[in-house]
């Protein structure tokens, strides 16, 4: 297996490592894993905006409540 190959296969189950991670951590702690993400790339400012896609007024309020959580 090459290391672009191996590099692919690390980034893809850091990736899932970090989803199961993020649904658990929500699940203890209060927070949607909607919520995490955008808190998540908040904590990057500036490098990173965080793009909110909502298409009804509960996914919205629930990115907005990412905003009211202590970072």
């Amino acid at each position: 297996m090459t290391t672009q190959a191996l590099d692919r296969r690390r980034t893809k189950f850091m990736s899932i490592f970090f989803v199961q991670l993020s649904v658990e951590f929500a699940a203890l702690r209060g927070p949607t894993t909607g919520q995490l993400a955008i808190a998540r790339v908040l904590a990057r400012q500036p490098a990173f905006v965080p793009v909110i896609g909502a298409e009804t007024p509960a996914q919205l309020d629930d990115a907005l409540a990412a905003l009211e959580r202590p970072s």
